[in-house]
């Protein structure tokens, strides 16, 4: 997404570049080609200036409700863990997951994440995300 640090841009909305979604249309189109004799034979398809504006929209959309949704899911989980204790599920009370009971460099690396969207956030939002969408 496309972050300018200029006055006038603090306060507008993020956006995807649409020479970079034109790009990546670009990069699919021609892989495709390149595995089918019928599409190599044709010419390459075009994407109006509308419709490019359009799929960056859609994009920049996407994106807002997966992290949306991560953070949500993010939220639940810092609860859950609130609630058990630990979090970790071995039950030996020290947050490392590893079951010794001693405390481990994986307390001291959850307490600065907390609050932070991770990847397993985002792998547990985004099959709602893709089917809202």
């Amino acid at each position: 997404m496309d972050h300018s640090t200029s006055d006038n841009d603090l306060h507008q909305v993020p956006r995807f570049k649409t020479g970079t979604i034109q790009e990546i249309f670009r990069q699919t189109w021609t892989n495709q080609r390149k595995t089918s004799l019928k599409l190599m034979v044709e010419k390459p398809p075009k994407i109006n200036e509308i419709s490019l504006k359009l799929s960056a929209e859609y994009l920049r959309l996407f994106t807002i409700e997966l992290i949306h949704k991560s953070t949500q899911v993010a939220q639940q989980q810092e609860q859950h863990q609130d609630k058990d204790g630990d979090g970790d599920g071995d039950g030996d009370g020290d947050g490392d997951g590893d079951g010794d009971g001693g405390d481990g460099e994986d307390d001291k690396l959850r307490a600065g994440l907390k609050g932070l969207i991770q990847l397993d956030h985002l792998h547990h939002a985004a099959p709602g995300v893709l089917l809202d969408f």
